[in-house]
């Protein structure tokens, strides 16, 4: 996870387009992509306007989307047992369940998680109308929500 800030007081670039080409020349030095989670921009008296980015430097082919409802984006190959949650879409099934990023979820409707792949299939055989237990590991512990499809 990498954090940028950028700043702009003159010129024509905005401060976001000048952090995420900041984001995107770092992760390319990498051989991968900036993936954002999450952005904001400030106005300061002092500094004009500033912009930072989280993010992620990945490698694409390694990003594993669940459905558009479910709304979480995971990321696979990780040397982790279970689903490592990269995104969640504000809105989404997963958001409403109280999912976030990084966390890593271990369980699925009682189903064991040990991959993205696992946890991409689950959440496409869930029925509409569904209530699914899923237990996760966030901050080194071990947390329950429930998702309403």
């Amino acid at each position: 996870m990498a954090l940028f800030g950028q700043s702009a007081l003159f010129g024509c670039t905005s401060a976001m387009q000048r952090a995420e080409q900041h984001a995107t020349d770092v992760c390319a030095a990498k051989g991968k992509q900036p993936y954002i989670v999450d952005s904001q921009v400030k106005e300061s008296v002092w500094h004009g306007q500033t912009a930072s980015l989280e993010l992620n430097c990945i490698d694409t082919k390694n990003l594993v989307h669940t459905s558009d409802s479910f709304g979480v984006e995971l990321l696979a190959d990780v040397d982790t047992k279970g689903a490592a949650i990269i995104k969640v879409v504000p809105g989404s099934i997963g958001a409403n369940a109280g999912l976030k990023h990084a966390d890593i979820v271990i369980e699925y409707a009682d189903r064991s998680i040990d991959t993205a792949a696992a946890l991409q299939a689950a959440v496409s055989n869930t029925p509409t109308g569904a209530r699914v237990l899923i237990k996760l590991h966030r901050n080194q512990q071990e947390v329950a929500v429930t998702a309403q499809f």
